[in-house]
């Protein structure tokens, strides 16, 4: 899929986060695109496993951000596992993405 394409994905995934929602991001290069916008006064909680997505949002203070351990995917930079699906089970989300 194309960068512009996957710019626009993200887009309007953003456009359905509000403050407050409690939501998972998995790795990936388009969700990369929407960690990306996850800027400004949003105030949400963000779910991830994928190291990538860490990088995008970890400088923004509004966003309170939970890394999911387990065991380390080098091809997709991720945690997976029993240990990821165990920590998970625990939070419901408003939105996965």
């Amino acid at each position: 899929m194309n960068l512009k394409i996957k710019k626009i994905i993200a887009k309007i995934s953003r456009s359905i986060i509000s403050d407050y929602d409690v939501i998972f991001i998995s790795g990936g290069t388009t969700t990369q695109e929407l960690a990306k916008l996850l800027t400004g006064e949003l105030e949400i909680t963000v779910f991830t496993n994928a190291i990538n997505i860490l990088l995008e949002i970890y400088k923004n203070n509004n966003l309170n951000i939970k890394f999911v351990g387990g065991d380390f995917r080098r091809k997709t930079l991720s945690t997976i596992g029993i240990e990821s699906i165990e920590f998970i089970k625990k939070y419901d989300f408003d939105k996965c993405f």
